[in-house]
């Protein structure tokens, strides 16, 4: 992919070629990938921080997002709902479990913990 001439109002082209290279399982252009961001006004701190998200962690920052946007984190954990992400390349399902023993017969690949406004949820993805 030529980068030489990316405008922000093609980051979709930019958005779209990752997530073909994603399908595909081809390698990512992460070095180019890199330089786009280092040349834009969004803070990058090296090539390492240019990744493609596994499947966990796409679960996670949905239920995050969703839960902040209709504000869940205000009102408790009862009041928190799950996130379906039903991606073009992969789908998973983010839920804070009710109960610990889900966490603990869980396998661990499919747990993890986020911390939210200083607060932090054992999470189950299931991907």
């Amino acid at each position: 992919m030529d980068t030489s001439d990316l405008k922000w109002e093609n980051m979709y082209e930019l958005k779209s070629s990752i997530f073909n290279i994603k399908i595909t399982g081809k390698p990512p252009p992460l070095r180019k990938v890199y330089k786009v961001f280092k040349d834009s006004p969004f803070h990058v701190t090296g090539e390492s921080s240019v990744s493609i998200m596994d499947g966990l962690d796409e679960g996670i920052f949905a239920w995050v997002t969703v839960n902040f946007l209709i504000g869940k984190f205000n009102h408790g954990v009862e009041s928190l709902v799950g996130a379906l992400d039903l991606g073009g390349g992969s789908t998973q399902i983010t839920f804070y479990p009710k109960s610990e023993d889900t966490i603990a017969n869980s396998p661990k690949d499919f747990t993890q913990k986020a911390k939210v406004f200083d607060q932090e949820y054992k999470l189950y993805t299931h991907r």
